[in-house]
């Protein structure tokens, strides 16, 4: 047993010798001699017939009194614990929820954690930007800067232009990657290729775009040199 339903009876007997204090035994008055005054406590009147009657009566009445006290302590001991077992329940059911939620907010998080790492794997090992195609070494000699024309720039329209860019592939094959020539060359190419478009119709589209590409690889690497 709890201390606190020892305390409980504890009151309930406390009550009970209250009310049996409260209660009065009923008088008795002597048949025959009303209101002669007070014998053995007995108030004027009542018409008793005898002391022991009256007494039990009175008994009667305090046995009465202490039952509604024992039955009015019980019923309050019953629902105080009655509610403190609903609040222990209900505190340890808002416990158990808030355990639940703090558990499904962490698995949460940490499948986020998952998914931006994956994410940020799939970036660093995804395909990289393809180089640039160069010229190969048969047709530029990096060493020397000589290079080999295609035909549809070998014509007196181009002469003036692939002069010039012959004189800077020479420059640059003894200077070094220059900034200056790379830029001189890059120049160089887009004027030849803004002289190739307007002659688009008096070649074949072969040798079109034979020498499309191999102006655009030139200026490409020139652009690698500039970073």
């Amino acid at each position: 047993m709890s201390p606190r339903v020892v305390w409980l009876g504890l009151g309930v007997i406390l009550l009970a010798a209250a009310a049996d204090g409260q209660v009065n035994r009923p008088p008795v008055v002597v048949r025959g001699y009303p209101g002669a005054g007070w014998w053995g406590g007995v108030a004027p009147g009542y018409t008793g017939t005898t002391p022991a009657e009256s007494y039990a009566r009175g008994m009667s009445e305090v046995i009465r009194a202490r039952g509604d006290a024992y039955e009015a302590a019980t019923r309050g001991a019953i629902s105080y614990e009655q509610a403190r077992a609903s609040y222990l329940e209900n505190q340890a059911r808002w416990q158990e929820m808030h355990l639940q939620r703090k558990a499904m907010l962490e698995q949460q998080r940490q499948q986020q954690v998952l998914a931006n790492r994956a994410a940020n794997e799939r970036r660093q090992t995804g395909p990289t930007s393809k180089p640039p195609e160069l010229l190969s070494d048969v047709i530029y000699d990096r060493a020397s800067g000589a290079v080999h024309w295609p035909e549809a720039l070998t014509g007196e329209g181009f002469s003036q232009e692939r002069v010039k860019l012959d004189e800077a592939l020479k420059v640059r094959a003894r200077t070094g990657d220059h900034a200056g020539v790379n830029q001189q060359i890059i120049d160089l190419t887009e004027q030849m290729q803004s002289r190739l478009k307007s002659r688009i119709r008096e070649m074949p589209p072969a040798n079109y775009l034979e020498a499309h590409k191999f102006l655009d690889q030139l200026a490409k690497e020139m652009q690698l040199g500039l970073g």
